[in-house]
C-alpha cells in the first residue's frame, strides 16, 4: 500500500509539473501575441509618418522591411509555442489517464 501512495504521489508531481509548463509556455504565447500586435501599430504609426512627409516615404521602405521580417520570426515562435501547448496538453491528459490506471 505503501508504494502506491509512493506512485500516486509521484504522479501527481509530475501532473503538477506538466501544467507549471504550461502555464509558462501560455505566458509566452501572450507575450508574443503582444508584441506582434504592438509591431502591427507601429508599422500603422510608421505609414501614417511615411504618408506626411517625403523624408519619412524615403525611410519608410527599410523599416517595412526590418518589420516584415520582425513579425515573420514573431509568427514562427507563436506556432513554436502553440505546438509546444499542445505536446504539453497531450502529456497533461496522458498523465490524468496514467493517474486514474494507478489507482
Amino acid at each position: 500500500m505503501k508504494s502506491l501512495r509512493t506512485l500516486l504521489r509521484v504522479a501527481k508531481r509530475q501532473l503538477e509539473t506538466l501544467r507549471r509548463l504550461l502555464g509558462v509556455e501560455l505566458e509566452r504565447q501572450g507575450a508574443v501575441e503582444q508584441s506582434i500586435r504592438a509591431l502591427q501599430q507601429s508599422i500603422v504609426a510608421e505609414q501614417q509618418v511615411a504618408a506626411a512627409s517625403y523624408e519619412g516615404s524615403r525611410a519608410f521602405a527599410g523599416f517595412s522591411l526590418a518589420a516584415n521580417q520582425r513579425r515573420a520570426a514573431l509568427t514562427a515562435e507563436a506556432q513554436n509555442i502553440a505546438a509546444e501547448c499542445d505536446r504539453l496538453r497531450t502529456l497533461i491528459a496522458d498523465a490524468h489517464v496514467d493517474r486514474k490506471s494507478v489507482v
